[in-house]
């Protein structure tokens, strides 16, 4: 363990701190030890609760979701020492934050807002764009109250993944809903050149896609053929979404515009079912994109699906190593597991064929929420 302010860290850990209630500290630097797992690489900074962290792709800034005071805020870094930037107000439980060059998007599970902030450019955030309220796709079907939260079932939006420019200058986003089993698209367009973080960008409707009642759309990869892979919490299996023909986003605001993706399948991620309690976490893909790894909390598993041209079907689980995977990261040859229940850090070898084999480090950590690669000019 090393308090050096100067080591440049490769990681960066979120933890839920007291007030949640958690055992963390915020966010922790982290870097590869000798044996390739993982090591503190500075003093943590404090901070409530961040269960959501990113970096810029090309400034030196970190973004956290504040769960637990609702908020959005930003982080210069300079080696393991974060200096803030500021914060902005999301929604209640905001749980993930995404970053492109001009924007971060967020999304809170406690009652479904997507937001997006225009960032100046020493990436500081300027005040968000709300989009619209998703509208409950199930709801002449859907049970009354929430098996899962034991209340009236409402939106809950939970993670937002930055896809590509589209040709009118605008950004299409994809963003999942897990109470009302959604994934909605977006086309985000800035704010003219010049105007500054003041003056508001538009957020437009692209269209979305109904999972089945009850499956809890979570987190989402897409593969390089142009797939989406999204992970569903309480079905525990991978939704397939396949773009449709070429969409026109001159008309975004379309009363009932077409999605541009479609659902073609799900698979189930465990072969031989979940067992009762079993819930979807996070979803990866390894480098060549040749598997997904799924974690799977209550059995604490980590699963590896392979996917062979549109076929995808699990080909291996382990033992994720702890209690509640919540979140994992692939690191070259190295994959970690954040445990949140049981208070470490796991690090699986893969092998050669991007298998994991064995646990070959473990990391006292409290209550991690999220693994981060440290911002590249950090």
């Amino acid at each position: 363990m090393t308090d050096d302010a100067s080591a440049r860290p490769l990681l960066w850990a979120g933890s839920y701190t007291a007030e949640f209630p958690g055992r963390g500290l915020g966010l922790t630097p982290l870097r590869r030890d000798d044996a390739g797992g993982l090591a503190v690489a500075g003093a943590a900074h404090t901070t409530a609760s961040p269960s959501f962290a990113v970096a810029h792709p090309s400034l030196a800034v970190l973004y956290t979701a504040d769960e637990s005071r609702s908020t959005v805020s930003a982080f210069a870094v300079s080696g393991s020492v974060l200096t803030g930037l500021g914060s902005q107000p999301a929604g209640p439980a905001v749980c993930h934050v995404a970053a492109s060059g001009g924007f971060v998007a967020a999304t809170c599970w406690g009652d479904g807002r997507v937001l997006v902030y225009p960032l100046d450019p020493a990436g500081r955030l300027g005040a968000p764009v709300l989009a619209a309220p998703a509208v409950d796709p199930h709801a002449d079907s859907r049970p009354a109250v929430d098996v899962h939260t034991g209340d009236a079932p409402r939106s809950q939006a939970h993670m937002t993944l930055v896809l590509d420019p589209l040709s009118d200058g605008s950004r299409m986003l994809a963003t999942t809903d897990l109470g009302y089993d959604l994934v909605r698209f977006w086309a985000w367009t800035p704010p003219a050149a010049g105007a500054g973080t003041d003056t508001p960008g538009s957020l437009a409707s692209l269209g979305e896609v109904a999972l089945p009642l009850g499956s809890g759309p979570r987190h989402l990869v897409r593969t390089p053929d142009g797939r989406l892979l999204v992970v569903t919490e309480y079905s525990v299996e991978v939704a397939v979404l396949e773009p449709t023909a070429s969409h026109d986003p001159a008309s975004p605001g379309d009363p009932a515009p077409v999605a541009p993706y479609r659902l073609a399948r799900t698979v189930p991620v465990l072969a031989d079912g979940a067992a009762p309690g079993d819930s979807g976490a996070e979803i990866a893909l390894s480098p060549d994109a040749r598997h997904l790894y799924v974690g799977v909390r209550g059995s604490d598993l980590l699963v590896t699906l392979e996917l062979d041209g549109p076929a995808l079907r699990p080909v291996a689980q382990v033992p994720s190593g702890g209690r509640t995977p919540r979140h994992h990261l692939v690191d070259g040859d190295r994959l970690h597991v954040a445990h949140q229940d049981s208070d470490e850090l796991t690090t699986h070898a893969l092998s050669p064929e991007g298998l994991p084999t064995r646990i070959v480090a473990r990391l006292p950590l409290g209550s991690p929420t999220v693994l981060a690669a440290s911002p590249a000019r950090a």
